[in-house]
């Protein structure tokens, strides 16, 4: 048993899902479609998409979820299909992360729609050694990943959070866990090393100059 629940509802607090989300809501890199489903309980039309199938997709699948195959450098999706669009550390996997995020802004109802990124801070010292040394991902740093965006939002909301899924079920050690994290966040001078960065980015059209807001 672990935290993972609580892990996923730390992210949604962080983006406050709850009070804005609404309409359409595409999730982007869903893997087995947890996040998805979490959204399809919270509004009208969610569609989830990845690479490769799950077979946890026919347990979660809903009247108003709908799971597809599809690749996120060429989003199978008319200009301006969605309100909320909402991926997780799939960027770092893609050749081209600039092209994924120009696809969901442009599948991103214009002036409106929101683009929400939550990407692993290659430099915190939990993720370095278990994802980039041991496991080969290529996590971007605090610094990469505000210079992908401003290569393509015109305005960023950008803030960094401590959350990590522990392989734990007392509850007063995960309390302990969640106390520390809490410490970190608000500690001076570390918010290079904590392990997530996220980003919210509205989707313009005419133009891609930077407004990039760095909380």
């Amino acid at each position: 048993m672990t935290n993972l629940e609580t892990y996923r509802s730390k992210f949604y607090e962080a983006l406050k899902i709850n009070s804005i989300l609404c309409g359409t809501v595409l999730d982007v890199g869903c893997g087995e479609g947890h996040d998805a489903y979490f959204f399809s309980k919270r509004t009208d039309c969610v569609c989830a998409l990845d690479l490769k199938p799950s077979a946890v997709w026919k347990r979660l699948k809903r009247e108003n979820l709908t799971f597809i195959v599809g690749d996120a450098n060429l989003l199978p999706f008319r200009d301006e299909s969605f309100d909320y669009i909402f991926t997780k550390d799939i960027l770092h996997h893609i050749s081209n992360p600039k092209r994924v995020l120009r696809e969901m802004l442009r599948v991103s109802k214009c002036g409106r729609g929101q683009v929400a990124v939550i990407e692993s801070n290659r430099y915190n010292p939990i993720s370095y050694i278990h994802m980039t040394m041991m496991r080969k991902h290529n996590h971007f740093s605090r610094r990469q990943f505000i210079e992908l965006l401003r290569s393509v939002s015109d305005e960023s909301v950008v803030f960094s959070l401590e959350n990590h899924v522990y392989p734990i079920s007392n509850r007063l050690m995960l309390r302990i866990a969640r106390l520390f994290e809490v410490v970190l966040e608000n500690m001076p001078l570390t918010k290079i090393f904590l392990s997530y960065n996220l980003v919210v980015m509205t989707a313009p059209r005419a133009k891609l100059s930077c407004k990039i807001i760095d909380l």
